[in-house]
């Protein structure tokens, strides 16, 4: 019991030590951040839509299965007044390799919108494990494909870039 209460004491004294030290350190300087300009330093603390959107770009923000034709190279999440923007870098699978560059794939469009309407489920399915109660219209994904706009999906709708 004596052994327990020792190591609470001291590990409380450790973080009081440490604290200290941080604030005496920022009291110096005044800054965090002596390399960056002040702006940097200054106090934010982010909403929990910024922390949830945060956790899904990282979890997303590399290369995935997304459908059987289509795969995410990286994703952006973003909370804005206006809604949930949603960015998607997509390559395709090596069974659909129907990209041609600059935009174009040697399928139809009807081949290509069908295929970026289940990404755009699947992208949904994703938002939906940060943000279970969002409305369909108030999420909107831009897709992409190395380096060139693919399309818009906002509420069910995808546009096809040039459409």
């Amino acid at each position: 019991m004596f052994r327990r209460k020792a190591l609470l004491v001291g590990g409380f004294v450790a973080v009081l030590v440490l604290g200290g030290l941080v604030g005496y350190g920022f009291g110096q300087t005044g800054l965090l951040y002596p390399y960056l300009p002040a702006m940097y330093s200054a106090p934010y603390t982010p909403s929990l839509a910024e922390w949830r959107a945060l956790y899904l770009t990282a979890t997303w923000g590399g290369e995935q299965y997304l459908t059987d034709r289509l795969k995410t190279t990286s994703a952006l999440v973003g909370v804005l007044t206006d809604g949930m923007h949603v960015l998607v870098a997509t390559d395709t699978q090596p069974s659909w390799n129907t990209y041609l560059g600059n935009g174009r794939f040697s399928s139809g469009d009807r081949e290509v919108k069908a295929a970026y309407m289940e990404a755009a489920g699947a992208v949904m399915q994703m938002v939906r494990r940060g943000f279970p109660e969002i409305p369909e219209g108030d999420v909107e994904i831009s897709f992409g494909i190395r380096g060139s706009s693919v399309g818009t999906w906002r509420g069910g709708v995808l546009k096809l870039q040039g459409e």
